[in-house]
């Protein structure tokens, strides 16, 4: 073990690693889906539409911090295109999944949260991709890619 091997902090392990870059931000987007889903049903708004602006709401957070902060892309036409063609696939099963879990008798405020553990890995994915073109299919730890400051 070399003596001047400085111990990792915390915001070298985040800045490190995209993986826990992506849990920070997919987490906030989380917060924003849910916090609005469960706002809007409280108002008596019918769960497809509450769904559906949670998902608007966070996709606009979640594309500006995914391609700046966790795959550091920057913004542009095409990843936005892209990005927004892997959260149209999650959409479509989120949506799906949710009303099959209702339809069987699952209230519609623990339906959310069944559909998460199914959509989450399947859209990382597919957003990893969209934003990378599949550079993200380097090693975890070996991210080369510009500093989010520069």
């Amino acid at each position: 073990c070399s003596s001047d091997a400085r111990p990792m902090t915390i915001g070298t392990w985040i800045g490190k690693y995209a993986i826990v870059r992506r849990v920070l931000v997919g987490g906030t987007a989380t917060v924003v889906h849910f916090g609005t889903y469960y706002a809007l049903t409280a108002l008596s708004v019918n769960y497809n539409l509450a769904f559906t602006v949670g998902v608007a709401l966070s996709l606009a957070f979640n594309f500006v911090a995914s391609s700046r902060f966790t795959f550091r892309t920057g913004l542009s036409a095409g990843r936005g295109l892209r990005f927004c063609g892997a959260h149209a696939v999650n959409y479509l099963l989120s949506v799906g999944l949710l009303n099959l879990y209702v339809r069987l008798g699952v209230s519609e405020y623990v339906a959310p949260l069944l559909v998460w553990p199914v959509a989450v890995p399947i859209t990382y994915l597919m957003v990893r991709y969209s934003l990378t073109g599949g550079a993200g299919r380097r090693s975890e730890g070996s991210d080369t890619r510009k500093p989010i400051s520069e």
